[in-house]
Protein backbone atom coordinates (compact mmCIF):
# COMPACT_ATOMS: atom_id res chain seq x y z
CA UNK A 1 0.00 0.00 0.00
CA UNK A 2 0.97 3.65 -0.27
CA UNK A 3 2.34 3.99 3.29
CA UNK A 4 5.07 1.49 2.49
CA UNK A 5 5.89 3.30 -0.74
CA UNK A 6 6.26 6.56 1.20
CA UNK A 7 8.29 4.89 4.01
CA UNK A 8 5.46 5.56 6.48
CA UNK A 9 3.90 3.18 8.98
CA UNK A 10 0.29 2.99 10.18
CA UNK A 11 0.31 2.30 13.92
CA UNK A 12 -3.08 1.25 15.28
CA UNK A 13 -4.30 2.18 18.76
CA UNK A 14 -1.41 4.51 19.51
CA UNK A 15 -1.21 5.95 23.00
CA UNK A 16 -0.18 9.59 23.21
CA UNK A 17 -0.31 12.29 25.87
CA UNK A 18 -1.78 15.74 25.39
CA UNK A 19 0.13 18.87 26.45
CA UNK A 20 -2.05 18.76 29.60
CA UNK A 21 -0.66 15.24 30.26
CA UNK A 22 -4.01 13.57 29.48
CA UNK A 23 -3.63 10.05 28.08
CA UNK A 24 -5.40 9.50 24.74
CA UNK A 25 -5.60 6.47 22.47
CA UNK A 26 -5.62 7.29 18.78
CA UNK A 27 -7.17 4.63 16.53
CA UNK A 28 -4.48 5.10 13.88
CA UNK A 29 -1.37 7.20 13.47
CA UNK A 30 0.81 7.43 10.36
CA UNK A 31 4.45 7.84 11.46
CA UNK A 32 7.86 7.95 9.83
CA UNK A 33 10.99 6.04 10.84
CA UNK A 34 11.59 8.54 13.68
CA UNK A 35 8.06 8.01 15.08
CA UNK A 36 7.08 11.51 14.00
CA UNK A 37 3.35 11.69 13.23
CA UNK A 38 2.20 12.71 9.76
CA UNK A 39 -1.52 12.03 10.13
CA UNK A 40 -4.15 10.46 12.35
CA UNK A 41 -7.33 8.44 11.96
CA UNK A 42 -10.32 7.94 14.23
CA UNK A 43 -12.91 5.25 13.54
CA UNK A 44 -16.53 5.74 14.50
CA UNK A 45 -19.59 3.52 14.27
CA UNK A 46 -22.26 3.79 11.61
CA UNK A 47 -24.78 5.44 13.94
CA UNK A 48 -22.35 8.08 15.33
CA UNK A 49 -22.74 11.75 14.37
CA UNK A 50 -19.28 12.40 12.93
CA UNK A 51 -19.09 16.19 13.49
CA UNK A 52 -20.18 15.73 17.12
CA UNK A 53 -17.70 12.91 17.68
CA UNK A 54 -14.93 14.94 16.03
CA UNK A 55 -15.68 17.90 18.31
CA UNK A 56 -15.50 15.62 21.37
CA UNK A 57 -12.13 14.26 20.26
CA UNK A 58 -10.81 17.75 19.61
CA UNK A 59 -11.96 18.94 23.03
CA UNK A 60 -10.30 15.89 24.62
CA UNK A 61 -6.96 16.98 23.13
CA UNK A 62 -6.66 14.68 20.15
CA UNK A 63 -4.35 16.07 17.44
CA UNK A 64 -6.36 17.92 14.80
CA UNK A 65 -3.48 19.10 12.66
CA UNK A 66 -4.15 16.32 10.15
CA UNK A 67 -6.84 13.75 11.02
CA UNK A 68 -9.54 11.70 9.34
CA UNK A 69 -12.64 10.92 11.39
CA UNK A 70 -14.41 8.09 9.64
CA UNK A 71 -17.49 5.90 9.83
CA UNK A 72 -18.15 3.08 7.35
CA UNK A 73 -20.12 5.47 5.14
CA UNK A 74 -18.54 8.94 5.60
CA UNK A 75 -15.13 10.52 6.20
CA UNK A 76 -14.23 13.96 7.53
CA UNK A 77 -10.76 15.43 7.02
CA UNK A 78 -9.57 18.06 9.50
CA UNK A 79 -6.38 20.04 8.96
CA UNK A 80 -5.04 22.63 11.38
CA UNK A 81 -8.23 22.34 13.42
CA UNK A 82 -10.62 23.07 10.54
CA UNK A 83 -12.78 20.65 8.61
CA UNK A 84 -11.52 20.62 5.02
CA UNK A 85 -13.43 17.72 3.50
CA UNK A 86 -16.65 15.86 4.26
CA UNK A 87 -17.28 13.04 1.83
CA UNK A 88 -19.31 9.86 1.55
CA UNK A 89 -17.33 6.67 1.14
CA UNK A 90 -18.53 5.10 -2.07
CA UNK A 91 -16.96 1.68 -1.82
CA UNK A 92 -18.04 -1.78 -0.76
CA UNK A 93 -17.22 -0.84 2.85
CA UNK A 94 -20.38 1.25 3.07
CA UNK A 95 -22.42 -1.84 2.15
CA UNK A 96 -20.81 -3.99 4.86
CA UNK A 97 -22.62 -2.00 7.56
CA UNK A 98 -20.01 -2.53 10.24
CA UNK A 99 -21.51 -2.18 13.68
CA UNK A 100 -18.45 -1.90 15.90
CA UNK A 101 -15.30 0.21 15.94
CA UNK A 102 -13.18 -2.96 15.82
CA UNK A 103 -14.90 -4.02 12.58
CA UNK A 104 -14.38 -0.53 11.15
CA UNK A 105 -10.68 -0.60 12.10
CA UNK A 106 -10.13 -4.01 10.55
CA UNK A 107 -11.90 -3.08 7.31
CA UNK A 108 -10.13 0.27 7.18
CA UNK A 109 -6.74 -1.40 7.55
CA UNK A 110 -7.61 -3.75 4.69
CA UNK A 111 -9.17 -1.26 2.29
CA UNK A 112 -8.40 2.34 3.24
CA UNK A 113 -4.74 2.68 4.09
CA UNK A 114 -4.17 4.77 0.98
CA UNK A 115 -6.67 7.63 1.75
CA UNK A 116 -4.96 8.60 4.99
CA UNK A 117 -1.75 9.26 3.06
CA UNK A 118 -3.57 12.02 1.19
CA UNK A 119 -3.14 14.11 4.35
CA UNK A 120 0.47 13.15 5.15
Amino acid sequence: HYCRQADLILVCEKTRYTPQKRRIQIDGEVVDAFDLPHGHWEAKDTHDDLPTEARKKSEAGYPFKNIIVQSPTRALLYQNGSRRISTPILTPLSRWEAKTQRQVKEMWKEHFLKPIVLVC
